[in-house]
């Protein structure tokens, strides 16, 4: 076994994370996540590599890091020449230790998203082939195709990246835990209020979010339309999953919707704004979408806010007892859970509670920590 360099030089791809190679929750959290494991561990040398369409302002995390720009093709032909040729050219130019690749999930979810991390050394070559893995399969850069080690995430569905004939070619996977954002708080009742009175005029709203709410926001105006018909209450609805008036045909059936007035998409929000919403909510209604690592769920426990999701196994190994599991393509079922978290305050105080139980305040040190351990293991050149 060689020793451990006292001080290495460690190169992080975040291309993929440009082009939303993973879920934007998935990428701050991963950002965030290298991003501190880098200043705990400042004694390293550390470069963040990015492409020329890089905006700084998107990922502010990364401010003061060491950052290193390459220019890039577009399309295949520029993944293909990222991580064949201009990735172990950079990698032999800065005699770099290890590479790090995070998020490489792909648009269509071709490779298991996560942090990736390939240790070099004299034996070891940028170049290395990665044994074929089946005609007709996914084309795997052989530069993660040799990785060392993979973190992931709860609920990664790691089962169908297995070649074709079971064989697999996924290198040692950590699985790490997920924690809640930073600074994410109950608002006091105050605080509560002035959410209130900046997006509903004052009054109670239920939140929508995830990718996989967006997808069956027509079914939960149904069960919105439902909850509002038997109670008669001024209850609000604010969708907060991007921005669903681009949806052409959705733009048209909100306006002929009876409850259009109770009804508020307030448009792009940054972090702090998401969380503050989160925290003035009175549920959160959730609905994850492929590859989301859950980070609205805990921040909804942290905020004290009960959560409804659209069931996704991801979520329930997050949230367990402390969720109340949908489905939002049934309107009749969804509004029944609306009504019951409504008119029964046991059950709303119930959920709060669970969900603060699930909330370790240490989760985010460790996990940095499982990271900083696996960049280690892939340093040993046996």
């Amino acid at each position: 076994m060689v020793p451990l360099p006292t001080k290495m030089r460690i190169l992080i791809d975040l291309r993929p994370l440009i082009y939303e190679c993973a879920p934007e929750p998935a990428a701050r959290w991963m950002i965030r996540l290298l991003t501190f494991v880098a200043r705990e561990h400042a004694r390293q040398e550390w470069w963040f590599v990015v492409d020329q369409h890089f905006r700084p302002r998107k990922f502010p995390a990364l401010e003061g890091c060491r950052m290193l720009s390459l220019r890039s093709l577009p399309g295949r032909p520029g993944w293909a020449c990222w991580y064949g040729w201009q990735l172990p050219r950079l990698i032999r130019k800065q005699q770099a230790d290890c590479l790090v690749s995070a998020g490489t999930g792909g648009r269509e979810g071709s490779l298991p998203a996560g942090i990736w991390i390939k240790g070099m050394g004299p034996n070891r070559s940028a170049k290395q082939k990665g044994s074929p893995a089946g005609r007709g399969w996914m084309k795997v850069p052989s530069l993660l195709k040799n990785a060392d080690e993979l973190v992931v995430f709860p609920g990664s569905d790691l089962a169908r990246f297995q070649a074709p004939g079971g064989s697999n070619w996924l290198p040692r996977v950590k699985r790490i835990s997920m924690a809640a954002g930073e600074g994410v708080r109950p608002l006091s009742w105050t605080e509560k209020e002035q959410v209130r009175i900046r997006y509903t005029g004052g009054r109670e709203f239920f939140l929508v979010a995830g990718s996989g709410a967006e997808a069956r926001l027509v079914p939960l105006l149904k069960s919105f339309s439902l909850f509002k018909k038997r109670l008669q209450s001024n209850m609000q609805l604010v969708l907060a999953t991007g921005n669903p008036a681009r949806d052409a045909a959705f733009s048209e059936q909100l306006e002929r919707y009876k409850f259009r007035a109770d009804v508020v998409i307030p448009g792009h929000l940054g972090e702090g704004e998401k969380n503050r919403l989160l925290g003035g909510a009175y549920a959160l209604l959730y609905g994850p979408g492929q590859g989301d690592p859950g980070t609205w769920l805990l921040n909804a426990f942290c905020c004290q806010t009960p959560v409804i999701t659209d069931g996704a196994e991801t979520l329930s190994e997050l949230g367990g007892d402390a969720l109340l599991e949908s489905d939002f393509s049934d309107a009749e079922a969804t509004a029944g859970h609306l009504i019951a978290l409504y008119k029964d305050e046991a059950l709303r105080s119930g959920l709060i509670r669970k969900g603060e139980a699930r909330v370790h305040p240490d989760a985010f040190t460790s996990s940095a920590g499982e990271v900083w351990h696996s960049i280690r293991e892939a340093l040993k050149i046996k």
